[in-house]
């Protein structure tokens, strides 16, 4: 009795941990339990990384703006033919 009850025990974790693994690495279902990384807030998703980590926004972020706003201005500015260079 006491071995069939810790078989079904053990059957019932494996099928825990599967299905766990599947809502996360195959259905792309983040992780409510897994916080980001960088600022231990946040449940670590693609919105999260891309948009909202506190931790990123004063680096990552102003660099992307940064490089985006070069690009635009270089852009503009060939297409009044304010600069001959083209090279950023």
């Amino acid at each position: 009795m006491l071995i069939t009850t810790v078989v079904i025990i053990i059957i019932i974790i494996i099928i825990i941990i599967i299905i766990i693994i599947i809502k996360k690495n195959i259905l792309k279902q983040p992780n409510t339990e897994e916080l980001c990384r960088r600022c231990g807030k946040e449940s670590e998703t693609i919105q999260h990384i891309t948009a909202a980590c506190e931790q990123i926004a004063p680096t990552e972020y102003v660099r992307r703006h940064g490089g985006l706003a070069r690009i635009i201005h270089q852009k503009l500015a060939e297409a009044a033919e304010l600069i001959d260079d083209k090279s950023p």
